[in-house]
């Protein structure tokens, strides 16, 4: 597999979650051309471009920035900071005639062959937080007054942390993604940015006339081990604040989706549920929607971006808020990341043509000066505490120095024992014992990986039929 294909502009879609005799990556490379918006009133015939590039039989896959939502509400078209001549676009997409679908073998394969020993170890240096603690609370003081009375309910308060970059962005990227294993991940490097995005939240999924949304509010650190993991997630579950904020952006998505679907066609398949990543806990709802007729990404983004869970509610008095809180343009932060296949009636898809988009949250932007950027933020409602608030933003940010920084070497290790008449003992607990420590010391657990393997060895374990250790 030629490392050609991690030449810039490519674009990679990665599910980290995914069994792995499944593909886990798309890979997108040697665009017919580009599409791009630097200006709002660039944005409609853009979007209109790429629908048309889809009818056509032809991919599109790329991003929107946050500030894009401008060409979709005219009242934040004046509201909203417009991106730098050197930031990110408004809007880029590209267009492929086909994907490449990659097994984690290959995937891993690729990366191998584009680093040739040459990948230099990332490192960021050189931090600097946009807001201090005490501008912070300031901030939030405001935030808490326009709570109070009324004008809105939830906002989503972010700020950028800014870093200097030392090392090649595809290294990065895959140490990144096999710390932080995400189903939402994605790698774009258009020529001019480096996107690593690992985010664990999906907008929107389509196929035909189908869509999910799963938005996520509701955070909490994972334990130091599996007691106290098990005891922070059900806390999460019951805790009133997330489930009030949960519910909150769950209600804004559900009247979003309503501008798509058919009447009724808006339902809650899954509310509150916690889900663990390996630096922290995530409560998610899962949202369907029966359109009337396969959307378009114009009408998509239109009725949609940005998702609520980015925003507060009401939505649009929230985005007022933010743009005059926040003061500069977050930028492909919190915007969405994402592809959408040819349209069905080309022939490419069976049961209607596929797209999906993450919602750009931890998500890293790296320039050709060496400049790295991410947001981080939370949502603030009435009974929130700046000093809690302000630790989450950190929190959120801290997966990304950890994997930067030089880690001593070692490994962990864990023996099991085997018998043809128990099998693994106490095997489960062994799992835990190592996803905790792994959790906790930055490493990868693959665990499907690891399962796979023992499973292989008691085959073999069989034939001899004796006890046996495995370390």
């Amino acid at each position: 597999m030629s490392s050609a294909l991690l030449e810039p502009p490519f674009l990679l879609f990665e599910d980290h979650l995914a069994p792995s005799s499944a593909p886990m990556s798309r890979l997108y490379h040697q665009p017919r051309r580009v599409l791009e918006a630097r200006r709002i009133d660039e944005l409609a015939d853009m979007l209109a471009d790429a629908d048309r590039a889809r009818a056509q039989g032809f991919h599109v896959a790329g991003f929107l920035s946050y500030e894009a939502a401008g060409a979709f509400e005219p009242a934040l078209t004046d509201v909203l900071a417009m991106p730098a001549d050197d930031d990110p676009p408004l809007a880029w997409f590209a267009v492929f005639d086909d994907v490449r679908l990659l097994v984690r073998a290959e995937r891993d394969a690729l990366f191998e062959e584009a680093a040739g020993g040459t990948f230099r170890p990332a490192r960021l240096s050189e931090r600097q937080a946009s807001l201090d603690g005490r501008e912070y609370r300031r901030r939030f003081a405001a935030i808490q007054q326009a709570l109070a009375r009324g004008e809105v309910y939830q906002i989503n308060f972010t700020f950028p942390i800014e870093w200097r970059f030392e090392g090649d962005p595809r290294a990065f990227y895959r140490r990144l993604a096999d710390a932080q294993p995400v189903a939402h991940a994605a790698f774009l490097d258009t020529g001019a940015h480096s996107i690593l995005s690992l985010s664990p939240e999906l907008f929107v999924a389509g196929q035909g006339c189908h869509l999910v949304a799963r938005p996520m509010k509701g955070t909490a650190p994972r334990g130091r081990h599996p007691t106290a993991d098990r005891r922070i997630a059900r806390a999460l579950a019951r805790d009133p604040k997330s489930r009030a904020e949960n519910l909150m952006i769950v209600d804004l998505l559900r009247n979003d989706l309503s501008r798509l679907a058919r009447p009724g066609g808006v339902r809650v398949e899954e509310l509150f549920t916690v889900e663990r990543y390996p630096s922290l806990h995530q409560m998610t709802s899962s949202i369907l929607a029966e359109c009337r007729e396969s959307p378009s990404l114009s009408a998509l983004m239109a009725a949609l971006f940005p998702c609520g869970s980015v925003t507060g509610a009401p939505k649009l008095r929230a985005m007022e808020w933010i743009a005059r809180l926040e003061g500069r343009p977050r930028g492909v932060y919190t915007g969405a990341i994402g592809f959408a296949e040819p349209d069905a009636g080309s022939g490419e898809s069976e049961g209607g043509s596929r797209l999906r988009f993450n919602v750009a949250i931890r998500t890293l932007v790296i320039d050709r000066q060496a400049r790295a950027r991410m947001g981080v933020g939370s949502g603030i409602v009435a009974d929130s505490r700046a000093g809690d608030e302000h630790a989450e933003c950190l929190l959120k940010a801290a997966f990304v120095e950890e994997v930067a920084e030089p880690r001593p070497v070692f490994d962990l290790i864990e023996t099991f024992r085997w018998t043809p008449d128990e099998g693994w003992r106490r095997r489960d607990a062994h799992l835990d014992r190592m996803r905790a420590s792994a959790a906790h010391l930055g490493f990868a657990f693959p665990e499907e990986r690891i399962r796979s393997r023992l499973e292989a060895c008691a085959r073999r374990f069989l034939a001899v039929g004796t006890a046996q250790r495995v370390r």
